[in-house]
């Protein structure tokens, strides 16, 4: 599918070293799908989202090559409705030429502060040594990052309203000590802390609700008020853990659609959602919908399937909850959880903590592959973590520089085959 071959691109970007990727896997989906049944898909996928749904977007298919067209009011609207369409199954390749239109135009001065403010909220940027320029709302990027990932994350903070284009040709990826960042060289305040989520989830056209309430206490985020998805949920929870200073994120949203939509339309539509997922065999999901929850039953083969299960039910409007009692055939599969690579945690779903020990490979094995990922990440400084396995479960002792580096280490601790991780990291200098 497309989106795999999207996904190993970001996996790449991630790994210590990388400057670039040059991405030449070809696409061969497993399900031959004429043009006119992707097209079909592609729109009935943007008209599935609560948030796409009034998008004035026109899409073509031409031998298995997707084309976007359209105009958006921000780049953020853009790249939602590119992630929405490159997930159905059958597209080969993709090309984005959604316009993006603004009703008045920003001076550059303003532009600029918005940029600098983005870069330095992001807690999942090293901003020190980027250097932003904007002339008649062009931005150029300029100085280096210390991971691919992070110059792919510095171009889409640059994008934010008024911007035409961004130019990052000089900027550079050179692997630098990156967990001695900015929460090392500043504490913020709880209430700047507040001020930059609000900020975060107002500009994300999944969240873009004025129904948010937000309250922040020595670094924890409790999220308060009504949302009308679930994706607008897990969004505004997206968009506060990676916030600069947050801590932890209390989810206490609750979710009501604008309109009423009946159980068995909600069921309809999460099951078209499941055939157009590339990775989710739909025979072996069943579906059942009452008052607005969802329950998935059946069985799939890997804790990863199960996540996309979810995350696809999730984006269905009028869905309120979801119980996701799917079993898994090789529980033993790694869950990659990586804020670079997805949407959403997924490792914060209920059932992650419930999911058996890896049976293929012993504690030590695990260990050992822990180590060699945090060698890898550039966001982690391996010697500072001691890591201990026992029953799948990883307890990660010492400490790090900072919050980014806190999480980051957990990540790594999953990729390496953790089926659970009790996170005792304090941070300090």
């Amino acid at each position: 599918s497309y989106t795999a071959k999207h996904r190993a691109e970001l996996i790449a970007e991630t790994v210590r070293g990388v400057r670039s990727v040059i991405n030449q896997i070809e696409v061969v989906p497993t399900v031959a799908l004429s043009d006119e049944e992707i097209k079909g898909a592609i729109i009935g996928s943007l008209a599935l989202s609560p948030t796409t749904e009034s998008y004035e977007i026109n899409v073509s298919v031409k031998e298995g090559i997707a084309t976007l067209t359209g105009t958006v009011d921000s780049w953020q609207e853009r790249a939602l409705a590119e992630r929405l369409a490159m997930n159905v199954r059958g597209v080969k390749g993709f090309l984005n030429s959604i316009a993006v239109e603004y009703d008045t135009q920003r001076p550059d001065y303003e532009i600029k502060q918005d940029i600098q403010a983005a870069f330095k909220w992001d807690g999942l940027l090293h901003d020190e040594k980027i250097d932003a320029s904007v002339q008649d709302r062009k931005v150029t990027l300029k100085g280096t990052v210390p991971s691919a990932a992070e110059k792919r994350r510095a171009i889409w903070n640059a994008q934010v309203a008024g911007v035409n284009e961004v130019v990052a040709d000089n900027l550079k990826v050179d692997f630098w000590d990156a967990t001695s960042g900015k929460y090392q060289k500043a504490s913020f305040d709880d209430s700047e802390i507040d001020r930059a989520v609000e900020d975060a989830m107002l500009f994300d056209p999944r969240v873009n609700s004025m129904n948010v309430k937000t309250r922040v206490k020595d670094g924890i985020v409790y999220l308060r008020g009504t949302v009308d998805s679930l994706m607008a949920k897990r969004a505004a929870e997206n968009d506060a853990e990676n916030t600069t200073g947050v801590i932890y994120v209390k989810n206490l949203l609750k979710v009501r659609p604008k309109t009423k939509v009946e159980d068995q339309a909600i069921s309809a539509k999460i099951e078209q959602s499941l055939i157009n997922d590339p990775y989710v065999e739909k025979d072996e999901v069943k579906v059942s919908v009452n008052d607005g929850i969802v329950r998935l039953e059946g069985s799939v083969d890997t804790l990863f399937e199960k996540s996309r299960a979810e995350t696809a039910a999730g984006h269905v409007a009028g869905a309120t909850e979801i119980k996701n009692s799917l079993d898994v055939k090789m529980p033993q599969g790694v869950l990659v959880s990586d804020p670079y690579l997805a949407d959403f945690y997924v490792v914060s779903y209920y059932w992650v903590d419930d999911a058996p020990a890896a049976p293929d490979m012993s504690d030590k094995e695990i260990a050992k592959n822990i180590r060699e990922e945090m060698w890898w990440s550039p966001y982690v400084t391996a010697e500072e973590v001691e890591v201990d396995v026992s029953k799948g479960v990883a307890k990660l002792e010492g400490k790090v520089d900072n919050w980014s580096e806190r999480r980051a280490a957990v990540r790594a601790a999953f990729e390496g085959g953790a089926q659970r991780v009790v996170n005792n990291l304090s941070v300090g200098s």
